[in-house]
């Protein structure tokens, strides 16, 4: 399916929230997968697998910046650590005992501003592949606490992926189209702020006793608002 800008931006909607537990190649290494967890609601209500696999196909780059908060009070950011690849990236994630999403940015398919700020000249890990496409560019990022050390460490964690389609499948397998995927993430943000039928805790509630990819850490809660804003007073367009 065509990334046109209307479907880009009803996905962007779909990613806000999302919580980011992995990075991986496909099984013939020809396609990068980002295993996350999404706020949805289908058709037919609330559904407790949020679990979520974003499948990039004819990849050019991927880019991933690890860097360290060098103070909880002064939360600077340090330079960018090398990783050597996908294995290091993923020992950093089951190390990880406490996450928080960084995807709070409403745009991150071809958003003309990163949405963690600009990046530094050198990054943590450059990943090529031959062939791939830089059509389309896809942000990610999430906050991380590790106790790798005695006093524990807090990660910022961004990556860039440069592809040419995407897909989304849930955890079992199965593919989902992605106006479904976008509409799904729409009525979610609906039912927060009172649009539909649903009750926005009661989604929530189901949405917690769901399976995850990694264990829950202490972040998981009610998102609530936190005002009387509606969905287009805070950036959401119409999908």
């Amino acid at each position: 399916m065509s990334l046109d800008e209307e479907l880009i931006r009803a996905l962007d909607i779909a990613f806000q929230e999302s919580d980011v537990s992995g990075v991986r190649l496909s099984e013939d290494k020809a396609s990068i997968e980002l295993l996350v967890e999404v706020r949805f609601l289908p058709e037919t209500g609330p559904e407790a697998d949020e679990r979520r696999i974003l499948v990039f196909r004819k990849p050019a780059l991927l880019q991933v910046l690890v860097r360290l908060e060098t103070s909880y009070k002064d939360p600077s950011l340090g330079p960018a650590i090398p990783i050597s690849g996908l294995d290091d990236l993923e020992q950093l994630f089951a190390s990880l005992v406490w996450t928080d999403s960084q995807m709070q940015a409403w745009e991150y398919i071809d958003a003309p501003r990163l949405p963690g700020g600009e990046w530094p000249d050198s990054v943590s890990l450059d990943m090529p592949f031959q062939d791939g496409s830089e059509e389309h560019r896809f942000w990610w990022g999430l906050q991380g606490f590790s106790e790798s050390q005695p006093n524990g460490e807090r990660f910022d964690i961004e990556g860039l992926i440069y592809f040419a389609d995407l897909e989304v499948y849930q955890a079992d397998g199965k593919e989902i189209a992605l106006a479904v995927f976008a509409a799904d993430g729409r009525r979610w943000w609906d039912a927060l702020y009172g649009r539909n039928e649903y009750s926005s805790q009661e989604v929530q509630r189901v949405a917690s006793a769901g399976p995850s990819w990694r264990a829950k850490g202490s972040h998981a809660s009610l998102i609530i608002p936190a005002g009387p804003e509606t969905p287009s007073d805070i950036g959401l367009r119409e999908p």
